[in-house]
């Protein structure tokens, strides 16, 4: 085990991930988004200050440049620091013990900083400096400049108040993170734009300051350590532009110094629909070349479209990872360890997902071989009403509470959750929770997030997603973040002293019962209704009966997604109409055949016969029915009886 790695491990502080209370037979999988870490992080994640620090500038004005480092990112010269700017910020008060190596004894001066300097002591034999810092209460900001060096500070620590130099991350936080199943490290990565390319790149452990390294990382090792101290399974993005050799060295890393009982999520950057972050241009871009450069795959069908060789591009990626992390876990490690995720956009799931899965279903044989489950990020807002810029606390609760109830009927959910089954994967959440974003209505936004009765609309939203059949749900943000500003309250409270959050309580509440019951889907054994496809129009019922051509813009078959009651035979019969005989229609569960219906002429397509029953085994819980015409022009179809 890596030796930094091995410091952080100590004694497990929970049970095994997922573990709930005794007799819960069906564990709730919440897990949660890490913020980032700056100097103005409101999650106080680290021990050391100086790993959350903006890096080292110029003693007077640390804030305006650089200066000399050595090969490890120490400064050789005097220099000051920005530790942290935390206004307004509670439990920053207190005795910091800063420590660190230099050559005689420096001058250590707070810079527009509250507090004191005391007991500083330089050991001419070890070189180390040690002194305390004593920070009072209603500070907004810590820097330090240090003078008098004569060659710089190395290892250089600022502990927070009751913190030992040895320790990493701060209690409260660790604390905070046990509710946590599963920790989503795309913030900690600064994942978005990030262009690393090479192993080499990454930030490493010894670095000063994670927040400063080059390309702003919270190295891998920490991020394994966070898993392996409580028991937490890691979700990990992989940099857009990373090569194979990144990927298995990553790989490597993560199958020596995760606990084995642990799983990692594996997805492939962060959002690469999103024309918002850069890593989707550069995909793009990076498909037309690949297309260019004789790809067999992007473009297999002659599709000709650059976006969909996007969509695809991301499929293939995913899968490629997918498959170094199997050389290196074994097949037996990877069946038991990796989870390799599509993710998609849940307001798009027809360009990106259908696409994305039918290509890879196509190209490399099932997505279940290969996939663990498709993801998405199904926010819920304030929609329309935060036009207005009057609302009220109650007016915002309001809204969101509405959104929250939209998602019940949404059809972009039952795509996804229709999609996901029909190639037998999960479907997760890698984001979600309220999104508040926008510059109106700031203050009632906060005030509605530290609201008591917002409880209850967080665990709602959350019961709805695992009434589709959902699994593991990311909150976006797990820890605090300001609810002070344009960019929303993302945070699960505002302030890491208040685990009382109503939000906090949300979570744990749901966390701590039976799963929800599915409620999503048409419950079966029964009837159903032919025009209730996934994919369907709003107004679905104010047509007439289904009708299945091969040259139908939506394409020739339709998915049904269906709610059995029980493990079983369930036979499926068909009541159609043809015009012409050979009509054939192929009946699909769960992206296997279970057979082919050949129907008779029945004299015009408003003339209906049964079809004899076929023999169908269901699983209970979420299935998808795919009816596919594959030979004639039409077939009308007016009830689907499902025994």
């Amino acid at each position: 085990m890596n030796a930094f790695i091995a410091l952080l491990a100590g004694t497990l502080i929970m049970g095994s991930a997922g573990a709930q209370t005794a007799g819960l037979t069906t564990p709730i999988n919440l897990g949660g988004n890490l913020e980032g870490v700056t100097d103005w992080s409101y999650s106080n994640v680290f021990a050391d200050l100086v790993k959350q620090s903006r890096g080292f500038g110029p003693p007077t004005a640390p804030w305006s440049g650089s200066v000399a480092l050595d090969s490890n990112g120490w400064p050789t010269v005097d220099f000051g620091v920005i530790l942290a700017t935390w206004s307004g910020m509670n439990g920053v008060a207190g005795t910091y013990k800063l420590s660190g190596v230099c050559s005689t004894t420096p001058t250590i001066n707070l810079l527009s900083s509250p507090g004191q300097i005391k007991n500083e002591v330089w050991n001419p034999k070890t070189g180390v400096v040690t002194a305390d810092l004593i920070y009072p209460a209603g500070g907004s900001q810590l820097m330090l400049s240090f003078t008098n060096t004569k060659g710089g500070i190395r290892k250089l620590q600022v502990m927070r108040p009751g913190c030992k130099t040895t320790d990493v991350f701060t209690t409260p936080f660790l604390n905070h993170c046990k509710r946590l199943s599963t920790f989503r490290f795309m913030d900690f990565q600064s994942t978005n734009g990030n262009p690393i390319k090479h192993w080499s790149e990454r930030t490493p452990p010894s670095s000063p300051s994670y927040s400063a390294a080059a390309n702003a990382q919270v190295p891998w090792e920490v991020c394994i350590a966070l898993c392996n101290k409580l028991n937490r399974d890691a979700w990990i993005n992989v940099p857009a532009q990373a090569d194979d050799a990144y990927v298995q060295e990553l790989a490597h890393l993560v199958h020596q110094e995760l606990n084995p009982n642990l799983h990692v999520y594996l997805e492939y950057s962060n959002e690469v629909w999103n024309w918002g972050f850069s890593q989707s241009t550069w995909n793009l871009n990076q498909a037309a070349a690949d297309v260019a450069a004789g790809d067999p795959d992007l473009n297999y069908d002659k599709v000709n479209d650059k976006n969909k060789w996007a969509a695809r591009r991301i499929a293939k990626r995913i899968k490629s990872i997918s498959d170094i992390f199997r050389k290196v876990y074994g097949n037996a490690g990877w069946t038991n360890s990796v989870r390799p995720v599509l993710a998609t956009q849940i307001a798009w799931p027809g360009f990106w997902l259908v696409d994305g899965l039918t290509f890879a279903n196509d190209r490399f044989g099932p997505p279940n071989n290969y996939l663990y489950a498709c993801a998405g990020a199904p926010y819920f807002n304030l929609g329309a009403a935060d036009q207005s810029t009057n609302l009220t606390k109650q007016q915002v609760i309001q809204a969101l509470a509405k959104s929250i109830e939209a998602q019940k009927t949404d059809l972009n959910m039952d795509a996804c959750a229709t999609l996901a089954r029909y190639y037998n994967l999960k479907f997760v959440g890698y984001e979600g929770g309220p999104d508040t974003f926008g510059p109106n209505n700031i203050a009632a936004k906060k005030a509605a997030s530290l609201d008591p009765s917002i409880q209850a609309v967080c665990a709602n939203y959350l019961n709805v997603w695992f009434g589709y059949g959902f699994d593991l749900m990311n909150w976006f943000v797990a820890g605090a973040t300001s609810y002070d500003s344009q960019y929303g309250t993302w945070g699960m409270t505002n302030d890491m002293t208040n685990q009382n959050a109503p939000k906090i309580l949300a979570f744990d509440q749901v966390k701590a019962q039976l799963k929800a019951p599915l409620t999503e889907g048409i419950a079966v054994p029964g009837t159903v209704d032919p025009r209730q496809f996934c994919f369907r129009d709003a107004d679905w019922q104010k047509g007439g009966n289904l009708t299945l051509n091969p040259s139908d813009w939506r394409g020739p078959y339709r998915d049904y997604l269906l709610r059995a009651k029980s493990t079983g035979s369930h036979p499926v019969t068909l009541s159609v109409a043809t015009d012409q005989a050979g009509v054939k229609v192929q009946v699909w569960l769960n992206n296997a055949l279970v057979g082919t219906e050949t129907l008779p002429n029945t004299g015009g397509l408003s003339t209906y016969k049964k079809t004899v029953a076929l023999p169908m085994k269901m699983n209970a819980g979420m299935n998808v029915i795919r009816l596919k015409i594959v030979a004639g022009n039409q077939v009308s179809l007016s009830q689907i009886n499902i025994g």
